[in-house]
């Protein structure tokens, strides 16, 4: 991992010393997260909203180095049609989520290719995030198994165009897997059966995150000239 980041930091570096222009700009958008849990529960998607600020250094060649300091939401969703109690009564269903907030800092790089009035970008980044916040609307005996540091990477393609000569307004998308875990709970934990309404022996769980984003972003240009 430090060869990565080592090798990650020097090539950034050598863009920036060649960049032809620089960006910065706010990216916002919708998404889904998903998580995988053991012992066979179905997890569903959840709905999540994202805010980036983010900065750019781009050379002649396309190369583009990119930061971003955000704030994402990450995990999934359960829905029940119903369940029926062991003194046979039937509660209706419903959907609880199971939302984590995070603050993230991103890295990466990317490489871009002109086409008529449109620019293309595709690249990879190392992620990294803090939870400043659990919703578990269920399993709340796992709350205090939430790991408040998670890392991951992204991998990320836009589309953008300029609007003039110093604004540009792009769309991305973006795939961010979690190479930490959210959660790690131990199988001598207990789970609560919404079914039975109930306790019984859990599953072990290591559960990581899995998030898919769509943005819109504006992004403001500085462009470089160098007089020798």
């Amino acid at each position: 991992m430090r060869n990565i980041l080592v090798s990650t930091l020097l090539i950034l570096l050598s863009l920036v010393l060649g960049a032809q222009s620089n960006g910065y700009g706010l990216r916002l958008g919708s998404g889904i997260s998903t998580q995988k849990w053991q012992g066979g529960d179905q997890r569903s998607p959840l709905l999540t909203y994202h805010v980036d600020f983010f900065m750019d250094s781009e050379s002649e060649g396309g190369n583009i180095f990119y930061g971003a300091l955000g704030y994402h939401q990450r995990g999934s969703s359960v829905r029940f049609f119903r369940f029926v109690d062991q003194l046979g009564n039937v509660y209706p269903g419903g959907s609880f989520a199971l939302r984590f907030h995070q603050v993230g800092l991103e890295i990466g790089i990317k490489k871009a290719k002109s086409i008529k009035y449109w620019k293309l970008a595709y690249g990879i980044g190392l992620r990294g995030e803090y939870t400043i916040k659990s919703d578990l609307e269920l399993f709340q005996e796992y709350k205090d198994y939430v790991k408040k540091f998670n890392y991951g990477f992204t991998i990320c393609g836009s589309a953008e165009t300029k609007l003039n000569k110093f604004i540009a307004l792009g769309f991305e998308i973006r795939a961010s897997p979690d190479v930490s875990r959210q959660i790690y709970v131990p199988a001598a934990i207990p789970w609560y059966d919404p079914y039975t309404n109930s306790s019984r022996p859990g599953y072990e769980q290591s559960i990581r995150n899995l998030g898919f984003e769509a943005s819109l972003y504006l992004r403001f240009i500085q462009l470089i000239q160098y007089i020798e």
